[in-house]
């Protein structure tokens, strides 16, 4: 365990001779020798520098798998919630608001808070309403299943991958770039839409953003069949694309439980 934590220099050594992340990693390596029969694991990492972050992640996950021991992993890390857990149980102000694969946690969350915790770049959120259950968003249209008589204020989400340019500006919602980010394998692009001033963030391919600077006029198109509607108390509402608008139609996620 001690070289699997890569603490072997340490073992000599007195706590008050360690740093906090030493001691952090002699801790963790002194509760995972015992061979418990539960793991209950309360931010064990928190103190640890990002490359042995990572690797101690990594060993936990093993060990976890080669014992067979269930592990209760707390985390404000929403990396190592979704890379480590079989399930991830969100939870906010004492609610649960939804337990589920990292898979679903991510792409179909039940709850707005789940859907802002999740995922970086964080989601986009468009204020609309729905007037007879019908949600229209520039070329975008959603069918409320089940809705309320009248209107409702609703929020459109929409993960930064599934937003799409239109450099020509011919099609799309029309935005001007802000700011540009460029992470290597990726570009994440700032917009802001002129009819009405919110911040659209687009996650594209280095070739697509080739020549963009801030300033310049785009057309953003959000794929509807990825496009997230939630009511105004944040729970998720059942909701299906209109064919032939956005970039593809098809039913969007149903309306899940919380709590």
């Amino acid at each position: 365990m001690a070289t699997s934590l890569k603490i072997e220099p340490l073992l000599d050594r007195k706590p008050g001779q360690m740093s906090g992340g030493q001691r952090q990693r002699v801790a963790l390596a002194r509760a995972m020798v015992r061979r418990p029969s539960i793991f209950l694991m309360d931010e064990p990492l928190s103190n640890l520098d990002a490359n042995l972050r990572v690797h101690a992640r990594g060993e936990i996950v093993d060990l976890h798998r080669r014992a067979g021991v269930p592990t209760l992993y707390v985390t404000h890390d929403q990396a190592e919630a979704l890379s480590m857990a079989d399930r991830v149980a969100v939870m906010m102000g004492g609610r649960l608001l939804q337990i589920a694969s990292p898979e679903v946690i991510y792409d179909d969350p039940a709850h707005i808070e789940v859907a802002r915790f999740i995922g970086q770049p964080r989601i986009n959120q468009l204020p609309a309403e729905a007037e007879g259950g019908l949600v229209a968003f520039g070329d975008l249209r959603l069918t409320l299943e089940n809705p309320p008589a009248g209107k409702m204020p609703v929020t459109l989400a929409i993960r930064p991958e599934f937003v799409s340019l239109d450099r020509n500006r011919q099609d799309g919602l029309a935005a001007r770039i802000e700011r540009i980010e460029f992470l290597g394998s990726e570009v994440i692009l700032y917009c802001r839409l002129d009819a009405i001033g919110e911040i659209v963030i687009a996650k594209v391919q280095p070739p697509e953003a080739a020549g963009l600077a801030a300033g310049d006029p785009v057309g953003l198109r959000l794929d509807t069949s990825r496009t997230m509607a939630f009511a105004e108390d944040g729970r998720r509402l059942a909701a299906r694309a209109e064919a032939g608008n956005g970039l593809a139609a098809g039913d969007i996620a149903r309306e899940r439980a919380h709590g």
